[in-house]
């Protein structure tokens, strides 16, 4: 499995241990309802978060490890779509004062997920890492 979000629901999904049931209910919920949410973040991510975090990196640092060109141009169109999706995250995913997505005390696979993709933003040189992160202190914590 390619995809690391298939694989993370798959293995959630998959055992039947005790130590693992309990990480499952709180990594990937059984309330259908809150799954669905949860689901719903993944898919959203691929299409935003992942376009652009990914395109920043691939665009500004790694092009020419893959064999591809820097493009500078296409970074900065990357970072107007970071920029939508961390505030997206902000304003719709992060509910309250709660700490991990859709209000919970918990993370889900979608919390792992969504702090791996932003992770990799730490690679970025100091000053454009502050320019796109910093004013989104709420995702940072």
């Amino acid at each position: 499995m390619m995809n690391n979000l298939i694989f993370m629901s798959f293995f959630a999904r998959s055992t039947n241990l005790s130590y693992n049931e309990r990480l499952t209910e709180l990594m990937y919920p059984a309330d259908l309802s809150i799954r669905a949410k949860v689901d719903a973040i993944l898919d959203w991510h691929h299409s935003n978060l992942r376009l652009g975090a990914a395109s920043i990196i691939v665009n500004s640092i790694a092009g020419p490890a893959l064999g591809l060109p820097l493009n500078p141009k296409a970074a900065k169109e990357a970072e107007k779509i970071l920029g939508s999706s961390l505030a997206k995250i902000e304003t719709i995913w992060l509910k309250g004062n709660a700490k991990f997505l859709l209000g919970s005390s918990q993370p889900s696979i979608a919390d792992l997920s969504l702090v791996c993709e932003i992770m990799q933003l730490e690679i970025l040189d100091e000053k454009d890492h502050e320019r796109i992160l910093d004013r989104h202190g709420r995702i940072l914590e």
